[in-house]
């Protein structure tokens, strides 16, 4: 009775703690980039918005700015999000 008693719970421990990890492992995170062009200086908008575009079309939700460069002047610009689900 006793030995069961050990095993079982020696079993459930494993269940918590592996399971436990691969619950934390479930999240996938990815980046996008977006480039943008305009003549009229809304370069980083039209980037932005086509990498939380690429984004959102891949099923993620929750995304933050990493990285982004607007050439002076503002008609060039790229920008890098990092999203997860």
């Amino acid at each position: 009775m006793f030995i069961r008693r050990v095993t079982s719970g020696l079993l459930g421990a494993t269940f918590v703690v592996f399971g436990t990890s691969a619950a934390a492992n479930a999240d996938e995170t990815r980046q996008f980039r977006g480039e943008g062009y305009s003549s009229m200086g809304l370069a980083y908008d039209w980037a932005y918005g086509q990498a939380l575009g690429r984004a959102r079309d891949a099923g993620f939700t929750d995304c933050e700015v990493i990285d982004s460069y607007t050439w002076p002047g503002g008609y060039e610009a790229w920008v890098l999000l990092e999203c997860s689900r």
